[in-house]
């Protein structure tokens, strides 16, 4: 058996773009969402999420509070986009409901990098040995991803309520299918992380990893 090597260096920091990469595929679809006035009086719309996706292009219209009639709204002509804040500026101020449909991606560094060191302290005790944040086993990656794909999916889980449909994996999953669809994908992905624990606790018992 070849000698153990370690990643110089391998932390939760270091570890967030891979697993994030991973999880590339995963986005949230909003639809019919009415924005708020960042103030009142304000031209500016802010939406409950951030981190829009370019593309698809998020639709916005603005429904006429009176007659309920719907106008499609351009980019540009009518408003301009942040999409890194999940926000619009209209051109002209309007009284009328301002309406979207877009896609975001729920995952940032930070919501990321919280999870993994969460995900790191589970497969510490699941394989009964310490691993060192800042300093983690190239054997552990595996198992440790898992495990973080596991709570990225618990977490959204706990927000399913506010989704209208949701995209894992390329595949576009409805609101009432989400719980059952999760947790299908959750036993699937913690029915393979085992077979890595069990991997790294036979590595433990024979103490070959020191």
């Amino acid at each position: 058996m070849s000698d153990i090597t370690f990643l110089s260096p391998a932390t939760v920091s270091a570890l967030t773009p891979e697993c994030l990469a991973l999880l590339s595929s995963l986005h949230v679809e909003i639809i019919d969402e009415d924005l708020e006035p960042e103030i009142a009086g304000s031209q500016t719309y802010v939406a409950r999420w951030k981190n829009w996706l370019a593309t698809p292009r998020p639709r916005v219209r603005k429904i006429n509070t009176t007659t309920g009639v719907e106008t499609l709204l351009f980019t540009t002509a009518d408003y301009t986009i942040d999409f890194a804040a999940g926000q619009i500026t209209l051109t002209a101020p309007t009284t009328d409901i301002i309406r979207i449909d877009y896609f975001y991606q729920p995952l940032n560094n930070t919501l990321l990098e919280r999870l993994l060191a969460t995900s790191v302290k589970e497969v510490s005790v699941l394989i009964g040995r310490p691993i060192d944040a800042n300093n983690i086993h190239i054997d552990y990656q595996a198992a440790i991803c898992k495990r973080l794909y596991t709570n990225i999916l618990k977490n959204l889980m706990i927000e399913t309520r506010d989704f209208f449909a949701l995209g894992v994996a390329g595949r576009s999953v409805s609101t009432d299918q989400v719980p059952s669809h999760f947790d299908m994908i959750i036993k699937q992905n913690e029915a393979q992380l085992l077979s890595d624990l069990n991997f790294l606790r036979y590595y433990n018992k024979t103490n070959r990893f020191f």
